[in-house]
């Protein structure tokens, strides 16, 4: 259950690393192997379904710049970006990150690659574990 106002590790279900705001650009969000920077946290807020992800670091959001298709890379944005966040169907303790009104999710590219600096991007929702989400708690 996700906690509104609470600080979290967005952990991916298959690579187990982490969504990470790039150090390098403040701006490009990417898998990362947790180490607990507040690059790597996140505040969740909102209800209903609907919450913004905000950076610790720099207090911006996770969202994207355009129209959601296949490949569009998830970035810090200076606007509340509003993610629809639902529990996977098949394991209801994990969750995927929905553009609003769409079929396109937070996915961990290349398959769920725990490579340092995969992008994220949103991807239509398939059956991988490389779009499913596990929250934990700072």
């Amino acid at each position: 259950m996700i906690k509104p106002g609470k600080i979290y590790f967005i952990i991916n279900a298959k690579s187990r690393t982490v969504i990470d705001l790039c150090g390098s650009d403040n701006s490009s969000i990417i898998g990362w192997p947790i180490h607990g920077g507040d690059n790597q946290k996140w505040h969740i807020e909102g209800g209903n379904g609907k919450y913004t992800v905000r950076s610790v670091r720099t207090g911006r959001y996770i969202g994207i710049t355009t129209e959601a298709k296949g490949g569009v890379g998830a970035v810090a944005v200076s606007f509340r970006y509003e993610w629809e966040v639902r529990p996977d169907k098949d394991d209801p303790t994990l969750y995927r990150f929905f553009v609003p009104g769409t079929a396109f999710n937070l996915d961990l590219t290349n398959y769920g690659s725990s490579a340092s600096g995969t992008p994220i991007a949103v991807y239509a929702q398939g059956n991988g574990k490389h779009q499913c989400w596990r929250l934990d708690e700072c």
